[in-house]
């Protein structure tokens, strides 16, 4: 079963993963619920920056 991470940016530069409270990588079972955790990063943020769901290797 694959994992999924939200990736951050901000413009071309890479920023990081979405960490978790233990400041561990976020780690999501669907892409779905990464893509949720994303919007809500972006809705709460002022900073101009996007979000990627990755797959995990």
């Amino acid at each position: 079963m694959s994992k999924y991470a939200v990736e951050i940016w901000a413009g071309k530069e890479y920023v990081g993963k979405m960490l978790d409270s233990d400041g561990k990588v976020a780690e999501f079972s669907f892409r779905d619920v990464a893509g949720v955790a994303a919007l809500n990063l972006k809705k709460d943020s002022s900073l101009r920056t996007w979000c990627e769901v990755v797959e995990l290797k």
